[in-house]
């Protein structure tokens, strides 16, 4: 739920349209659609590729599971929102608005962009309005998530076992098998190839795949093309202004937070309010005292606020205070607040000849003009494509389009334009497979696309060379471990009858390392061997433990020899160690709370699964 709004930018929910989809599930009153339920797929399946990036393979996604797990993810938001609904969450329209504007995603310069704004959600197929409902959705979740967290207990027993746990430390000493040694002594002949081959040979398929042809109409590329002209920028300022460049009254601030889930909340705020009184710097106590991790350590700063950012009671005094005065104790759902304003930038209306204001307009003239020329493109594209489904050079002809050749796309997709299953659906339907004929134009982000089949190749066997490197190299692999786990395992044997590890002899493939004393949180020797350490049992009798574990990287080997456990010791903790402890702890336990009402409300509602495959 976190991370949903900032996904957003990348595409959080595209524009709805059922025309033709039934539902795939119900939950209470509400329908999914299968539409919706493509959408928000599609909208996954970029994210993963943004967030993989080079390193995404649309072989390795298996479109069934993912659909549902996205479906999955639909019905629990929709029970949530039933939920919300039934216990009155609302979110008020200045809130939705005052997030948006605070959005990084959607800013020119540190200032909010309505053309920017209107642009990245028009690349996902949404509008302002669409969005905003799913912030407002969002928000009000967040408000559930924080009634959780704000009634979630945790005893001092409890952190004293989870101190203990974290700080746990182990010393141990071990001995690294070297795959590369061990590697250079392994041959693999013909006959194991082979036998290789005849074994896992129906499963080494070359899948059927395909290169495209294709056109595309890109809006970004029309925008870029568009002149402007100062008496058209001045123009569309004098249309624009009393809407888009008046900017409301915003006050730099900083204030002191008490949570409501501290029983002393009240007098701790105002002893704090007492010590600023008294001459301490504000910013020095908001550290020692305030329980609000976004501006704890920033001094309290909490930046320029304008109406709507906050909730009411803390907007209400803060637009109250002259500059340079602290306020009264502040009650709101969060907790007590202390406050103080710092400078005050009166509202206004933004010059036509601000440079901000000139990008700005700049922008969305170009987006206005690009727009028109996009739509009129657009039908024309459509049109000739359905009126030449042959061939693609009417279309490069007419409108001046490039026709390019795409890599090649299997029935899971690939690179570039592979990456779109909508593209992926038409290269593989009827229409263009079988029939050889144009697709439909296809949107892709802000592109319409018309593509047809370049070339064609059926799924078929694999040829014994094609595969023969990955074979030997499976095989090696296979004996290189086998042989390392021979070595190890008779080491080990050695050590439980007595010996230690100083006791092996050296050997070019195996070096015994020194004793270290680690934590969980350490990378070193690995991440790997960290890992296999903390899952040992604990030495029994003061004899040693052992184990053999990957060393993470690469084909080594490691013996582990674990010899003592030291855990954390609760009461020699710092006092901000035991504060950053309980606010951990905390948001586990709030985490894990959360997730069980949202079992609950899930187990409750009344959810029917209409279509299992789609």
């Amino acid at each position: 739920g976190i991370i949903c709004i900032p996904f957003a930018f990348f595409g959080i929910e595209a524009f709805r349209s059922d025309a033709g989809a039934g539902p795939v599930a119900k939950v209470g009153n509400t329908e999914i659609s299968e539409g919706e339920l493509q959408q928000r797929y599609q909208q996954r399946y970029q994210q993963l590729q943004q967030m993989l990036g080079q390193n995404f393979r649309a072989d390795l996604i298996n479109p069934d599971s993912l659909r549902e797990s996205v479906l999955d993810g639909m019905i629990q938001e929709a029970v949530n929102t039933e939920y919300l609904s039934d216990q009155h969450y609302r979110i008020s329209d200045d809130r939705v608005l005052a997030y948006v504007r605070g959005q990084e995603g959607f800013q020119e310069n540190g200032n909010f962009s309505a053309s920017l704004y209107r642009d990245s959600l028009a690349r996902q197929g949404m509008n302002p309005i669409q969005f905003e409902d799913r912030v407002r959705a969002f928000m009000a979740s967040q408000q559930l998530r924080q009634a959780v967290s704000n009634t979630t207990v945790v005893t001092d027993a409890e952190l004293a076992q989870s101190w203990a746990w974290e700080k746990q430390q182990r010393r141990f000493a071990y001995r690294v098998y070297k795959a590369d040694v061990v590697k250079a002594g392994i041959k693999i002949d013909d006959a194991a190839i082979q036998a290789r081959y005849d074994e896992r040979k129906a499963n080494l398929l070359a899948p059927e795949r395909v290169t495209l042809s294709y056109v595309e109409l890109d809006l970004q590329h029309i925008k870029d093309q568009v002149e402007v002209t100062p008496a058209a920028l001045q123009k569309l300022y004098d249309a624009e202004k009393d809407s888009r460049f008046k900017v409301s009254e915003e006050r730099k601030a900083q204030h002191i937070l008490v949570r409501a889930s501290d029983p002393e909340a009240k007098s701790k705020i105002e002893a704090a309010a007492k010590r600023i009184a008294a001459g301490e710097d504000f910013a020095k106590v908001a550290e020692d005292v305030s329980q609000d991790p976004g501006s704890k350590s920033k001094g309290g700063d909490l930046g320029w606020v304008t109406t709507g950012m906050m909730v009411q009671p803390f907007e209400d005094a803060l637009f109250a205070l002259p500059v340079n005065t602290l306020s009264e104790p502040v009650e709101t759902d969060f907790g007590w607040h202390i406050i103080e304003v710092s400078e005050i930038r009166p509202a206004r209306m933004r010059g036509f000849d601000e440079p901000e204001t000139q990008l700005e307009l700049e922008d969305l003239y170009r987006d206005q003009q690009a727009r028109a020329k996009f739509d009129e493109a657009s039908e024309q594209l459509e049109q000739l494509s359905f009126e030449n489904p042959g061939s693609l050079d009417v279309l490069k002809d007419k409108l001046g389009l490039e026709i390019k050749t795409s890599e090649w796309i299997s029935r899971n997709g690939g690179a570039g334009i592979g990456g779109s299953e909508d593209v992926v659906k038409a290269a593989f339907s009827d229409l263009v497979l079988k029939d050889k004929e144009n697709s439909l134009p296809i949107k892709v982000g802000r592109r319409d696309i018309v593509l047809r089949i370049n070339q064609h190749e059926e799924e078929r066997q694999q040829t014994l060379d094609e595969v023969r490197d990955d074979l030997q190299q499976q095989l090696t692999r296979e004996a290189v471990n086998e042989k390392l786990k021979a070595l190890a395992e008779a080491d080990k044997a050695l050590l439980q009858d007595g010996k230690t590890l100083a006791d092996l002899e050296a050997a070019d493939w195996a070096q015994n390392q020194p004793a270290l004393t680690v934590q969980r949180s350490d990378s070193k020797p690995s991440r790997g061997v960290v890992a296999a350490l903390f899952n040992m049992a604990a030495p029994a009798d003061s004899t040693p433990a052992f184990e053999i574990t990957s060393m993470g990287s690469g084909d080594d080997l490691a013996l582990l020899e674990l010899t003592e456990i030291t855990s954390g010791d609760w009461a020699k903790a710092s006092e901000g160690d035991k504060t950053a402890t309980r606010q951990r702890v905390s948001a586990t336990r709030a985490n894990q709370e959360y997730a069980a009402l949202e079992a609950s409300l899930r187990k409750q509602a009344k959810v029917k699964i209409l279509r299992k495959s789609f």
